[in-house]
């Protein structure tokens, strides 16, 4: 077997990706330590080309599985519409579902087997309700510098025109904050 070439520190690259997933859980004592470890390799010899490619697949593997799940609704939004069959609406009195909203939500509807349930009220009391989980989106027209930005997630402008200012009201949607795969769900489905 031949060693593993040495790259800047006179460590290869798998010895940097180890070092890097482990050395932030280190004191700065240990990590030392093991930098020397990973520099010398065991009693002074180098480390096997295949003992590195197999510590950095390990931890690649590692990475990988933490992040398979993502993006994910920590309120569990999507999976409760799912076995529920309903996406609760909050509907902004005075702004009308426009055809791009409306076919949205029809794939979203038609994806997770469910229907569409309107509630209409005013926009404090829908972003309210939005915030607590009463509703799974709102519908209507948002700026993105609302107030309401700090506290809920306001979606891709819907219609033709994508860049607008940020002080102007545009019909879209606004979601619970963090439900990031709900809303990755539903902004898939406006394209």
């Amino acid at each position: 077997m031949r060693a593993v070439s040495e790259g800047e520190n006179g460590l290869s690259i798998h010895r940097r990706i180890a070092l890097a997933a482990v050395a932030p859980m280190l004191s700065g004592e240990r990590r030392a330590g093991l930098r020397r470890w990973l520099r010398m390799g065991i009693k002074g010899k180098t480390l096997p080309c295949r003992v590195g490619a197999l510590a950095s697949t390990v931890i690649l593997a590692a990475i990988v599985a933490a992040c398979a799940d993502l993006p994910r609704d920590p309120e569990g939004t999507t999976e409760r519409v799912r076995h529920a069959h309903e996406i609760v609406l909050g509907e902004v009195a005075g702004a009308p579902l426009s055809p791009g909203a409306g076919r949205t939500l029809d794939r979203v509807a038609a994806r997770l087997g469910a229907h569409v349930k309107p509630i209409s009220g005013h926009g404090e009391d829908l972003l309210d309700r939005l915030e607590k989980g009463e509703v799974d989106l709102v519908y209507g027209h948002f700026a993105a510098s609302s107030p309401w930005a700090a506290r809920v997630h306001f979606g891709t402008p819907l219609g033709p025109r994508r860049d607008v200012g940020k002080d102007e009201r545009v019909p879209r949607f606004a979601f619970r904050n963090g439900e990031n795969g709900w809303i990755a769900l539903v902004e898939r489905a406006t394209r």
